[in-house]
């Protein structure tokens, strides 16, 4: 079982308006920092900056989510969300960097709570995870049809003083793929809260106690 990059991320919920992040406002406030190092102006065609602005379901680019990506990193709005998803290698201290910078440009946007998200994926059904959230009850029905049950999805929340821990743990055996999907959930009064929040409680460690209770609960060494 191994981490799935693009269903691991940082979010942060509140009023924020996509039409801010455009390409030139992302280069003008990015060009001196790691994120935009090597941009290159001997190099007009070289364009450390893509935008894209995802459909999907969504017929019209007004309401569609915009996606940004640069040096690794995606960033995409989505109603109230602003995520930041890493594209390429585990360098979470760039998801932290990149939402701290949003915030010192962006003082003023109310917000209301921040999430960090990791999803671990394996491709095959991982009978471990497959016994825990067996339920007798629900074989039994699926018995009377004479079938197997195609998707089992448990989902738990562990409330504490600062924060609370959502775990959901899903076997698909329509798609032979078994996940442990943690969500890291903070209440935050505003950007200034975040950035205190987020350097008590770093993305990396947040991501070494997912690890921890998937090895102590699930019995699952992490690969790289």
């Amino acid at each position: 079982m191994k981490l799935d990059l693009n269903s691991s991320q940082l979010v942060i919920v509140g009023g924020w308006n996509p039409n801010i992040f455009s390409i030139r406002w992302i280069e003008d406030n990015f060009r001196d920092t790691y994120f935009l190092n090597d941009l290159d102006p001997n190099n007009p065609e070289k364009d450390p900056v893509i935008f894209e602005v995802e459909l999907g379901q969504i017929y019209s680019p007004l309401y569609a989510p915009i996606q940004i990506h640069f040096n690794g990193l995606k960033m995409r709005t989505l109603g109230g969300r602003l995520e930041f998803i890493l594209l390429e290698e585990r360098k979470f201290e760039l998801l932290e960097e990149c939402a701290k910078k949003i915030c010192d440009y962006l003082p003023r946007t109310t917000v209301t709570s921040y999430g960090v998200n990791f999803t671990f994926i394996e491709n095959e059904i991982n009978q471990y995870i497959a016994d825990i959230i067996k339920s007798e009850k629900i074989t039994n029905i699926c018995n009377n049809f004479s079938a197997l049950l195609g998707i089992e999805n448990y989902d738990i929340n562990i409330p504490l003083d600062n924060r609370d821990i959502n775990i959901s743990t899903k076997v698909d055996r329509i798609n032979n793929i078994s996940s442990v999907s943690f969500n890291f959930s903070f209440n935050i009064d505003n950007l200034d809260h975040f950035k205190l929040s987020i350097s008590k409680y770093p993305v990396y460690d947040l991501y070494e106690s997912a690890k921890k209770i998937m090895l102590e609960t699930y019995k699952i060494e992490l690969k790289d």
